[in-house]
């Protein structure tokens, strides 16, 4: 439900580092519930993301068709003042830029000191860090090892994984539901692609 009153932030990331993210994500999980995304056999967990369609059950189906759901949810309200959008490559681009740009959207002024911190905490080597030092003990968390959840920060790892035939097939799917300008933004975010 739409709230004037809310602020709404979602930030998006290539579809296919997505997908390889999320089977990382699940097989470092202690629990099986997203098992069905990752079906043992070569190459199916990619052709259940790209040719599963979005149902009534929405994002949760972890599909290319539920992530454009998802994207398309904010999108057509991102003209609203308590809307944005943002992509992890311009993230990458342009951190501290952002972390002003998400200062402004929640409305909290920030110092360049400020922002420099949370620079620093937010790159990636702290951030795994973080969850290196983390004391929680091991029964109380969702993964095997906490730390293995943030994995690199680099994107595109899949090319070199995916072949000629499901990069074609991925290309053929994304044209197949999404504008030119919504793949567009959700491969490469505001920035060149």
């Amino acid at each position: 439900p739409y709230r004037e009153d809310m602020i709404y932030i979602s930030v998006y990331r290539h579809p296919i580092d997505v997908h390889f993210s999320l089977l990382k994500h699940i097989a470092n999980m202690k629990y099986d519930f997203l098992d069905f995304v990752a079906p043992p056999e070569p190459g199916a967990a990619f052709a259940r993301f790209l040719e599963s369609p979005s149902t009534d059950t929405g994002t949760d189906d972890l599909t290319l068709a539920s992530l454009l759901v998802h994207y398309r949810s904010f999108a057509k309200w991102a003209h609203l003042p308590n809307v944005y959008i943002f992509h992890y490559a311009d993230l990458t681009r342009d951190l501290t830029g952002h972390i002003r740009a998400y200062a402004r959207a929640i409305g909290v002024p920030v110092t360049d000191e400020l922002v420099d911190g949370i620079a620093k905490a937010a790159s990636f080597g702290s951030m795994k860090q973080t969850t290196r030092d983390n004391t929680t003990p091991a029964t109380q968390s969702a993964f095997h090892e906490e730390h293995k959840f943030f994995d690199s920060a680099s994107s595109q790892k899949w090319k070199g994984r995916l072949s000629d035939t499901e990069v074609a097939a991925y290309s053929a799917r994304i044209s197949e539901l999404a504008s030119a300008e919504e793949i567009a933004f959700l491969e490469n975010g505001h920035g060149a692609g």
